[in-house]
């Protein structure tokens, strides 16, 4: 069932697949934040997590692959950053569709949205999108300003990417629980340890819970966020 529409937001599809859920912020800011959804999700799910984030120009990515059914817990549905039967063991090649889809994207914001930070936005991503918007973002780091990866993870030869530190002095933070099921706290501590390799400058919330945010976390979230993508001033101000 598709949520009810926000107030005053564009729907973009995207020739390579996938679409661009934009939500403009309420108070004029050049501010921007990229949002992509994990694995069963679309462009709505990750709605709760971004209302904590500071006003913002918000774009919600949906992902190019639908879940087939009966391949997904409960009978879910929904998108996948990658091919169905790369999921699981996947490797940093296997998200060359996801790159296109993030890189036509921003285009198409940059061109309809001029008034938005498209080239110096948040990234945020959840599980799956954690490590899609992790590999894009290491290939093309003047791309984001901060990175957040919540439940996430890095998939097979990362240690490619992470050479030459990339991401030398980018805000980064991780949030994971230690007892998710779906994606151990192991890849996470290990996703932390690259990144810092890559030259992030690490805060990360580990809790006392699954896969999912705890209140604590997302206010350390919160709180990164405001400091990490402070208000810019308009453009020639």
């Amino acid at each position: 069932m598709t949520a009810p529409a926000t107030r005053d937001e564009t729907r973009l599809p995207l020739d390579v697949g996938g679409l661009v859920r934009v939500v403009p912020p309420p108070e004029p800011t050049p501010r921007a934040v990229v949002l992509l959804h994990g694995w069963t999700g679309d462009e709505h799910a990750l709605e709760p997590i971004a209302a904590v984030l500071p006003p913002a120009w918000k774009a919600f990515f949906r992902a190019p692959f639908p879940v087939p059914p009966g391949s997904a817990p409960r009978g879910r549905t929904g998108f996948s950053w990658l091919p169905p039967d790369r999921v699981r063991g996947s490797t940093v090649d296997d998200y060359r569709a996801a790159e296109a889809v993030m890189r036509q994207g921003l285009q198409v914001l940059t061109a309809r949205f001029p008034q938005a930070r498209w080239q110096a936005a948040l990234w945020l991503g959840f599980s799956q999108g954690a490590a899609t918007a992790a590999v894009v973002g290491l290939r093309q780091p003047h791309a984001l300003a901060a990175y957040a990866g919540l439940m996430g993870y890095l998939p097979r030869g990362a240690e490619t990417l992470v050479a030459g530190q990339p991401w030398a002095g980018l805000p980064v933070f991780l949030a994971h629980g230690r007892r998710d099921p779906l994606i151990p706290v192991a890849r996470a501590q290990a996703m932390a340890r690259l990144l810092t390799q890559a030259g992030a400058r690490l805060s990360h919330c580990w809790a006392d819970a699954g896969h999912q945010m705890t209140r604590p976390c997302l206010q350390q979230l919160a709180a990164w966020a405001r400091a990490a993508v402070p208000p810019m001033p308009e453009e020639g101000v």
